[in-house]
């Protein structure tokens, strides 16, 4: 969090908040929500574990930093939450899928969310409503998405070798289908670009 001079981490269950100085804030223990697992957990890795999806651990928690108020959003398994910039968790959100990509649209002070499977990306308030949704018109499903502050556009990669960009009211902006591989992880460059990987790379 530039603004703030704090630098957050996670790991083993715990969330930590640092100084830029390396001063530690706290460190609390984040419950995890069984609501993450299920019996049909193991049947759902295999289904992703092919190419297309393999740059990607779903195990591997996320956060991402709303710069309004300095607290994250955390994506753990199934199960979103967010907490405020003193650890303490405000919202827990359950999805039916594992969540595979988190971004904050700083504009709007809301987080955009898809999901193993998904043909569509969900944006949520710190409230924890669901208040938009994007859907790419049957292009594919979402593997990733960024939000950029510069433009105010949601990037998102598609597994049918696509990359795309939408404006906050989900009208595509651009388009580069064909791609000769199938992109990957995503981020904007800010200055109105992004670079993304190949997935198999």
């Amino acid at each position: 969090d530039g603004t703030r001079g704090v630098v957050w981490a996670y790991g083993k269950g715990r969330l930590s908040s640092y100084r830029i100085d390396g001063t530690l804030l706290f460190s609390k223990q984040i419950p995890f929500s069984t609501l993450s697992e299920d019996q049909d957990e193991q049947k759902e890795d295999e289904e992703f574990d092919k190419p297309g999806w393999a740059y990607r651990d779903e195990r591997h928690p996320q956060l991402a930093l709303d710069p309004q108020d300095g607290a994250v959003w955390l994506a753990r398994g199934r199960v979103l939450q967010r907490v405020n910039a003193t650890g303490q968790v405000e919202k827990t959100i359950p999805f039916e899928k594992k969540i595979l990509a988190i971004s904050v649209d700083s504009v709007r002070s809301r987080v955009w969310v898809t999901v193993q499977g998904a043909r569509m990306a969900r944006a949520f308030a710190a409230s924890g409503a669901e208040v938009a949704s994007l859907d790419p018109k049957g292009r594919g499903r979402v593997t990733d998405l960024a939000f950029d502050p510069v433009l105010d556009r949601l990037w998102l990669t598609l597994n049918q070798q696509e990359i795309a960009s939408f404006t906050p009211e989900g009208e595509p902006d651009f388009r580069k289908p064909g791609l000769r591989f199938k992109p990957g992880w995503l981020t904007p460059d800010g200055y109105g670009g992004a670079w993304f990987a190949d997935d198999g790379q």
